[in-house]
């Protein structure tokens, strides 16, 4: 692993992808910059949160000087958008995340009937 850090490897068991990997090898470092782990969640959360706390000091400043700094105002907005961005990272994550787990479950279903076609016919 310390010569290919970037190498991921996972094990899949006769079953394929329909179960949980038994086994993933991977260089911790790279996992944890993984753009689905936890840490990159939780990073994403953050920032959006501060950048909706920072337009707010923005959007006052302007609205003390009458509309002037405009250059405040357009700052403020462009922080409302790239918060909105992380979040809809973080959404989307989540939801790539679900339909994973439709289609393994689909999957399984499928080998069920599929088990159950072959043991009717025998």
């Amino acid at each position: 692993m310390r010569d290919f850090p970037y190498m991921w490897c996972e094990t899949f068991d006769r079953r394929g992808k329909a179960q949980p990997l038994p086994e993933t090898f991977v260089d911790p470092d790279i996992a944890r910059k993984d753009e689905l782990s936890a840490q990159s969640v939780r990073k994403r959360k953050i920032l959006a949160t501060l950048r909706f706390v920072a337009l707010l000091p923005l959007f006052w400043s302007d609205s003390r000087s009458g509309g002037y700094l405009v250059l405040l105002t357009v700052l403020g907005l462009t922080m409302i958008l790239a918060g909105l961005r992380l979040l809809y990272w973080i959404t989307a994550r989540k939801l790539r995340l679900q339909e994973g787990e439709q289609g393994v479950r689909a999957h399984l279903e499928r080998e069920q009937r599929n088990d159950q076609c072959r043991k009717s016919v025998r």
